[in-house]
């Protein structure tokens, strides 16, 4: 919790600022409503003054803890230009710093904006608050009541590999937007992961005290104990790259994996000294697979040129172990596959039926005789590749499913038109007893040139379709 002031004194002092319509002319706190508060740190629910939306402001300067201004001014913007790069970085719609002069009561006298005083000397006697509006979303962790932690996503509380993994993919796609951007985040951890319920989605946040580094190196000590790497928390060395932030992330899913629960530690509490133990190999977690438990421990090795070296190589073998999770929209996708196959399968019986109970009153039907197969044939390759989607499948083994079942299904209405539009090429191939009686009794009746024709553009528009999807989730 903040220290050196009681709640209530932050409280009147943010709703006098309010009042005035600072620190933000366009945001405003709903009540002082508390959402959560660290050790430096308080973060409160707002709204558009306008009204509308669900936002919440952070603020900084109540604690003994501050933030150098224009460290500040430098995170807040690099956070802000790559949460518009990345969905996985939480969003920042606007940041700034005042200095807020008081009375002896507490009551507000005076207000500086911090970009009043770039080119002179801080106010004396104020203090410095720092505010960012951010998008709210939910911890993946938080404190209970009478202490220890609980897990937000239930999935992930019942440490379930596919969720853990699917946080691993996008906190490191984040991860390594960060690296790209030659900055280092220095503060990995659960804490500083949250979720997005509406799109489902994991996020990274709280760059405080992230840091630009144009070699590569950081160049100050920054670190959570059991999380921080070794060769921060052990040596206070100062010069350290993005193998630290790799080490970090990785205890993340160790923990995960873990039951919430650090190396040779019963409990959410760190056991500095085997972790920190020159040497220490990180053990298996309780849960998870050997693939998983190979990962991670590569990730959180004690000397840092024993980890992988960048977060392309983190992400690469995820993918190459078949850590990377499901599409996110697969269980959708397969729903709808079976609702649209039930359908169809209805309209082609339907009409077949149709076609035989009054034979001189359908005469677009019977001019047309091949839409009944076209649907009835749809129909069962919708369900089959719903019964496949049901159960997990990577996403390049789900990729290279449909590149075989649609275009197996694409060949076939291929050779349809072929066998329609050219039957003296297909007569002069090789023919089975199959071929003989059965394709042109087919083509015969229901006229393949046509379906193939409907047949490849369906199954043509949904292959792109599926592989649209997968691109987007991959982003």
């Amino acid at each position: 919790m903040i220290s050196d002031w009681t709640p209530q004194e932050i409280a009147n002092i943010l709703t006098q600022l309010d009042k005035k319509q600072l620190p933000f002319s366009g945001y405003t706190l709903r009540g002082c409503q508390l959402l959560g508060s660290g050790s430096f740190a308080a973060v409160y629910s707002a709204t558009k003054r306008n009204g509308g939306g669900r936002y919440a402001i952070k603020v900084t300067g109540f604690g003994e803890k501050h933030i150098d201004p224009k460290e500040f001014d430098s995170t807040m913007s690099a956070q802000m230009r790559l949460s518009h790069k990345c969905k996985n970085i939480v969003r920042i719609y606007d940041y700034a710093q005042l200095y807020v002069c008081l009375d002896s009561s507490n009551r507000v006298v005076r207000v500086q904006h911090d970009s009043a005083a770039k080119n002179a000397e801080p106010p004396e006697n104020c203090l410095l608050l720092q505010f960012a509006v951010l998008e709210r979303l939910t911890p993946v962790v938080e404190r209970k009541r009478y202490g220890g932690l609980s897990v937000t996503v239930k999935q992930l509380a019942e440490g379930d590999e596919t969720e853990i993994f699917r946080l691993g993919k996008q906190i490191g796609a984040a991860l390594k937007i960060v690296h790209d951007r030659k900055m280092l985040h220095r503060d990995i951890k659960l804490e500083n992961i949250f979720y997005d319920s509406v799109h489902k989605q994991y996020k990274l946040g709280d760059f405080g005290i992230a840091r630009v580094v144009q070699d590569g190196l950081a160049s100050t000590v920054a670190f959570t104990k059991g999380y921080g790497a070794p060769e921060i928390v052990v040596t206070g060395q100062e010069r350290y790259d993005c193998t630290a932030d790799i080490y970090s992330f990785g205890m993340v899913l160790f923990v995960l994996l873990n039951e919430l629960r650090f190396p040779d530690s019963d409990c959410y509490h760190v056991n500095a000294g085997a972790q920190y133990c020159p040497g220490y190999i990180l053990p298996p977690p309780s849960l998870g697979s050997e693939d998983a438990a190979r990962l991670v421990e590569k990730m959180c090795r004690f000397s840092p040129d024993d980890r992988y070296q960048s977060m392309t190589e983190v992400c690469d073998e995820m993918s190459r172990l078949g850590l990377v999770p499901v599409l996110k929209n697969r269980s959708v996708n397969y729903k709808t596959l079976a609702v649209l196959s039930g359908a169809l399968l209805i309209l082609g019986v339907g009409i077949l039926m149709l076609c035989g109970k009054y034979p001189d009153s359908t005469d677009i039907l019977q001019n047309n005789p091949w839409i009944s197969p076209l649907m009835i044939s749809l129909a069962c390759l919708f369900g089959c590749q719903s019964i496949a989607l049901r159960k997990p499948m990577r996403q390049s083994l789900q990729w290279s499913y449909s590149l075989l079942i649609w275009g197996g299904m694409m060949l076939i209405y291929a050779l349809l038109i072929v066998r329609a539009k050219l039957p003296i090429v297909a007569e002069a191939s090789v023919k089975s007893e199959l071929i003989e009686v059965i394709v042109p009794g087919l083509i015969q009746k229901y006229q393949g040139d046509k379906i193939g024709v409907g047949g490849l553009i369906v199954c043509l528009l949904w292959l792109l379709r599926e592989r649209y999807q997968m691109k987007r989730d991959a982003s």
